[in-house]
């Protein structure tokens, strides 16, 4: 143990002090040519590897600010289009006229995915018209529009038919873990006592 300190304090003479030799001895005896000497001030700090490392943090930072600036004008364009094509003020006009949550929800679901279907069919049906040449290119797009829209209604209530049932699986797991005072039966603590 004392030989490892006194190795540890040797090395931190050494290193403390990198202009002052611990053991001295002639010029001539080393046989050198003796160069410039270093001036104090002077720290060789460059490091090609820290440099590189900064740059890919860098690219990674401004990586993840083009992401998020993608991604919330494409959710600003999105919104913007489902107002203006009318969905989001009928599912909450139809919301607030039957003051119900569940049925204004019903309808942006089912809106959303008869405007999707509508959109993906007319498009599907063109290209096949496009790829096999069935008949005229109107023909086509009206049918997929048509198609689409039957999946979309379709596609909407089973939707939400699955979005009722999990929000009632995910109300009652919530409510069996974070029961509410209201809910629980009273204990003997908590009865009034009786004079």
């Amino acid at each position: 143990m004392k030989l490892l300190l006194l190795q540890l304090f040797l090395c931190f003479n050494l290193l403390a002090s990198p202009t002052k030799t611990v053991i001295s001895a002639p010029l001539s005896t080393y046989n050198t040519i003796q160069a410039e000497p270093v001036p104090e001030y002077y720290h060789d700090d460059v490091s090609p590897g820290m440099l590189f490392f900064l740059v890919i943090g860098g690219l990674i930072v401004f990586a993840g600010l083009g992401v998020g600036i993608a991604v919330t004008l494409v959710a600003v364009f999105l919104f913007v289009g489902l107002i203006s094509m009318g969905i989001v003020s009928t599912s909450l006009l139809v919301g607030f006229y039957n003051r119900s949550f569940s049925k204004g929800f019903k309808i942006f679901i089912v809106l959303c995915s008869v405007t999707v279907g509508a959109i993906a069919g007319g498009g599907l049906g063109w290209l096949l018209n496009y790829l096999f040449e069935w008949g005229s290119a109107p023909t086509a797009v009206a049918v997929g529009l048509l198609a689409g829209i039957i999946s979309g209604i379709i596609f909407g209530f089973v939707a939400n038919y699955i979005f009722k049932k999990l929000a009632l699986y995910i109300r009652t797991k919530f409510a069996a873990r974070f029961p509410s005072p209201e809910a629980t039966p009273p204990t003997y603590s908590t009865l009034p006592l009786k004079d």
